[in-house]
């Protein structure tokens, strides 16, 4: 912001800047669970090693988890004045 970034670039940046690691840390994840559950489909009791809710669900919850770890501090650094952020450096 001190070099002219409006506070909703800086926030853009920073949530932008989360992305890749959530998509890496998702599609592995889904891959695994994929692998794993079939391997385990016979010891689960009830619940395919397929559910579909769950392949569902957990990446949306990681998902919001990885979006509020980079929004809460993106926007803590929004309202922080240039010239403070400056001098701390």
């Amino acid at each position: 912001m001190a070099l002219g970034a409006t506070p909703r670039n800086v926030l853009a940046w920073m949530l932008y800047d989360g992305m890749p690691s959530l998509m890496a840390g998702v599609g592995l994840g889904v891959l695994l669970a994929l692998g794993i559950g079939r391997l385990l489909s016979s010891a689960l009791y009830g619940v395919s090693g397929l559910d579909l809710i769950t392949f569902v669900a957990a990446p949306f919850a990681l998902a919001i988890a990885t979006l509020l770890a980079a929004y809460l501090p993106s926007r803590r650094a929004t309202r922080l004045a240039p010239s403070q952020a400056l001098r701390e450096e």
